[in-house]
């Protein structure tokens, strides 16, 4: 079992309660697994949330993660909503 530590920012940390969480699983897990645990452990009903939840990216401190990344090991990921901007 592993420990990901999961931190939200931008848009997504206005949904929640708890912009950080810890979420223990099985190992090796996808970055897409990862991404339908954060959803459930958020606890949001708001479809928006979700919407841009979706559309984020994670990240380690190394690099932006692709979504059939597995991981295998203790990691502190972030939660990268899409950005805007002119």
């Amino acid at each position: 079992m592993i420990q990901i530590k999961i931190r939200l920012y931008g848009a997504l940390r206005d949904g929640v309660k708890n912009s950080e969480c810890v979420l223990h699983v099985d190992a090796p897990i996808l970055v897409s697994e990862v991404k339908e645990r954060i959803s459930s452990v958020f606890d949001t009903q708001d479809l928006s949330w979700l919407a841009v939840l979706n559309d984020s990216v994670l990240a380690n401190e190394r690099m932006i993660l692709t979504e059939d990344t597995l991981l295998s090991a203790d990691d502190s990921l972030a939660v990268l909503p899409p950005v805007c901007g002119g």
